[in-house]
């Protein structure tokens, strides 16, 4: 009882400045085009969707969803009605082209707002994926429900942040980690793995026929094949810049390019307008299947090293392919453990990329396999955890 008391207060301090800042976002929003698009997200939320859902997951967008599935199917087998509550709607479209019915975009992140959702939804269990703490998500739900984080990533924190995290994971019955605890030592934790490697390793089987008709359209010419995952500006401009100051490279390598977000094929576009249109990148809007360009890859870049950092190279690691990306690893457990064995190379300059894809060896990196099967594993520490709680 304590506890919960104090999970309450806790979400009441946290509404004390949510509340002020929501409204605040509902007066400035005409003159911000990004605050418009997220107020109008938020107001598309839709609960009844959501009911008689007995265990809710919260993902943040596509990658945490496709995480998410193996770990989702494997309730359902079990009884379970999952729900999915998304905090973007590129993850909500995402699974409707996958035809999972209980699904809703998040409102507003209120305290008060979500007891009053939660409270109607009544899950008996709410599983949070990967760095994914809303606070007043997550205290309402820790009133009304028990609470659980999975694949949580364990980075190199300030004691700031550190302070925080410990913070948000009060409410937090069990946090499953897809790392070892080199930085974050927590008696919650729990080492499982990362379920993404049970569901691109059963995508590389199941998806073998599509992975295969794209051989046949990419792969007929003699040139090696680079494809960029989650491709930004950044990104872009630095191949542009390379294939100006190195322009041999389009006669060896054909390019892929695959935005890193939807509607930025035409910005990414226009950096390379000054191609030629035979050698000019292709630029593919493939959400949900960057997988499937990796797996007919000779080299896989992974977007983002020239931002805030890469983006997840699990799908390029289970597809075997030598990887490369901007400086910034944004401190990923696996990148570094890839960038490490020799198996992920990063650059910061035209000149660098240039001689990356000079060198470039096929076969260097083999397919990485997990055996954990951290679905199964995280569900059977859940179900122990439920014995012990009603013990």
């Amino acid at each position: 009882m304590a506890k919960k008391i104090l999970i309450f207060l806790f979400g009441l301090t946290y509404d004390l400045v949510a509340i002020p800042a929501i409204l605040i976002a509902f007066v400035l929003y005409p003159f911000i085009p990004k605050l418009k698009i997220y107020i109008r997200d938020r107001l598309l939320f839709n609960g009844n969707e959501l009911k008689n859902c007995d265990l809710l997951f919260f993902c943040s967008s596509i990658g945490e969803f496709d995480q998410v599935i193996p770990l989702l199917e494997k309730m359902k087998t079990f009884g379970y009605k999952p729900g999915i509550l998304f905090h973007s709607k590129n993850g909500y479209e995402y699974a409707r082209q996958l035809h999972y019915k209980h699904i809703a975009l998040s409102p507003f992140d209120s305290f008060i707002f979500y007891l009053y959702i939660l409270n109607k939804i009544r899950p008996k269990k709410t599983i949070l994926n990967r760095n994914e703490a809303w606070p007043g998500f997550l205290t309402a739900s820790a009133i009304l429900n028990r609470v659980y984080v999975t694949n949580f990533i364990e980075r190199k924190y300030n004691p700031l942040h550190y302070g925080l995290m410990l913070l948000l994971f009060f409410p937090v019955e069990k946090v499953y980690t897809s790392n070892h605890g080199k930085w974050f030592r927590y008696k919650k934790f729990v080492y499982t793995g990362d379920t993404k490697t049970d569901r691109v390793q059963q995508r590389l089987k199941d998806e073998l026929t599509e992975i295969n008709q794209l051989l046949k359209i990419y792969r007929a010419s003699p040139e090696k094949l680079l494809v960029i995952g989650n491709a930004y500006v950044n990104d872009c401009m630095i191949l542009q810049r390379t294939l100006e100051e190195y322009p041999e490279t389009s006669h060896t390598w054909k390019v892929i390019i695959i935005p890193g977000r939807p509607g930025q094929a035409n910005e990414l576009e226009l950096i390379f307008r000054q191609q030629p249109d035979s050698r000019r990148p292709k630029i593919i809007p493939a959400f949900g299947n960057l997988l499937h360009y990796y797996a007919i890859a000779d080299y896989a870049w992974i977007g983002g090293g020239f931002n805030s950092g890469i983006h997840n190279v699990i799908e390029a690691l289970c597809a075997g392919k030598q990887m490369i990306c901007g400086p910034n690893l944004n401190q990923q457990p696996l990148a570094l453990d890839a960038a490490r064995d020799g198996n992920l190379e990063t650059f910061s300059t035209p000149g660098e990329l240039y001689s990356l894809l000079n060198v470039f060896e096929t076969g260097r990196n083999k397919s990485f396999v997990s055996d954990l099967n951290p679905s199964n594993k995280i569900y059977t520490n859940i179900e122990a955890h439920e014995s012990d709680y009603s013990s």
